[in-house]
């Protein structure tokens, strides 16, 4: 699939662009300079492509699908000269259902809704910002709350659906379901640049005053650190979560100490690789990043890249180099980590340093007896309710 998409300042033109080729456009659309080119075909007086779009569209190859190539041809110079940028902003609306819905009845709530039209619906804890909010962690086979005390839903909507209805729908779901739904409301959620929204929640994290994390879109606070360029993304590990800072925080010390420096190290459950990324910029020898998804593993490669840390090797688990390491890192969960823990153990060379992330506090125990046979484990750092374990291996 190849579609030269043309790069516009203009926000209502990216979204019409966008709207544009969802509905109307087949997915292998290639256009090539031969379909910009019947661009000639258009009635007198209509605008024509630009030489940008021309240019741009040279880089995408042969062949393509002609006719609905050039209504996008002609529909986008529409929009870049404004015409359709009211229609497109009428289309992209929605009306947000609200209401408060008690533990026992939200997931069963949501369900209906979704039966009733919704297009999605969220939870959140109602409770938030509030003395009674409760933090829930779970992992796949540890039981837990699933829901809040009370849970606010939102139900979106098309946009002409009326309030009333929504409203009298909400009271109908809490009849259903036995319980009364507060705080119920309607609003109106008009269409925005969602990227550029996303991006205003992510700032540089400072790991310390050496080494940050910067999204591509922002400035480095610091240039003369150690600054490692990561977008949020579609793999776990971006510096934001507790577990990921504790352990580049781990790495800067042994680095600062001459500890890393020529090391192998083993990243097991790399995510977004960042931290064998920053293992391999601060020193350490022959870096291995791993991950059971393969999609994480493109990504490592492309931040690796980024980051000009193309000696880095990534691979799925069965293709990892037994070694010994004398450095094994696994930021993942405490089950699966207990349940690793000979495989992790049996990569570590004698005298080899293993860290262990991603372990609430009342699971220490757990993991700790676990890794026993091989390592003793202690907890080296805490943050925000996550432990950061680590031990030697008797040599």
């Amino acid at each position: 699939m190849a579609v030269a998409f043309i790069d516009s300042n203009n926000s209502n033109t990216c979204g019409a662009k966008t709207a544009f080729c969802r509905r109307y456009l087949p997915k292998n659309v290639v256009f090539t300079p031969q379909v910009l080119a019947r661009a000639r075909l258009f009635p007198q007086g209509e605008p024509k492509p630009s030489a940008r779009m021309v240019a741009s569209a040279k880089k995408r190859g042969e062949g393509g699908h002609v006719e609905r190539a050039n209504l996008y041809v002609r529909f986008l110079c529409r929009a870049q000269s404004g015409e359709v940028a009211s229609l497109y902003n009428a289309a992209m609306a929605w009306n947000a259902l609200h209401f408060v819905a008690p533990e026992t009845a939200a997931d069963a709530a949501c369900d209906a809704l979704l039966s009733a039209g919704a297009l999605s619906v969220d939870v959140a804890d109602a409770d938030a910002g509030t003395e009674a909010e409760r933090a829930i962690f779970r992992e796949p086979t540890h039981p837990s709350p699933v829901r809040w005390n009370a849970n606010l839903l939102c139900a979106l909507f098309e946009v002409s659906t009326e309030s009333a209805s929504l409203q009298a729908l909400a009271h109908a779901v809490g009849n259903e379901l036995e319980f009364v739904p507060l705080h119920v409301s309607v609003s109106r959620v008009d269409d925005a640049d969602w990227v550029r929204m996303t991006q205003s929640q992510f700032a540089p994290i400072e790991i310390e005053p050496t080494l940050w994390i910067v999204p591509t879109w922002c400035e480095p606070p610091n240039p003369a650190a150690l600054n490692l360029v990561l977008d949020p993304g579609l793999a776990f590990g971006t510096g934001s979560h507790p577990t990921t800072a504790l352990c580049l925080r781990w790495i800067a010390e042994q680095s600062r100490a001459g500890a890393l420096q020529g090391k192998s190290l083993l990243d097991y459950g790399c995510g977004s690789g960042i931290l064998a990324i920053a293992a391999a910029r601060l020193g350490a020898g022959e870096t291995v990043g791993s991950d059971i998804d393969p999609q994480a593993i493109w990504v490592s490669k492309e931040n690796a890249a980024r980051n000009l840390a193309p000696g880095v090797q990534w691979m799925l688990p069965d293709r990892v180099p037994k070694g010994p390491y004398p450095i094994v890192v696994a930021n993942i969960l405490a089950n699966p980590l207990t349940i690793l823990a000979p495989m992790l153990c049996g990569y570590l060379a004698p005298g080899g340093s293993i860290i262990l992330a991603g372990i609430l506090t009342e699971q220490v125990e757990k993991v700790t007896n676990a890794y026993a046979p091989w390592v003793k484990l202690s907890v080296l750092a805490e943050r925000e309710g996550w432990q950061l374990l680590g031990g030697i291996r008797a040599a």
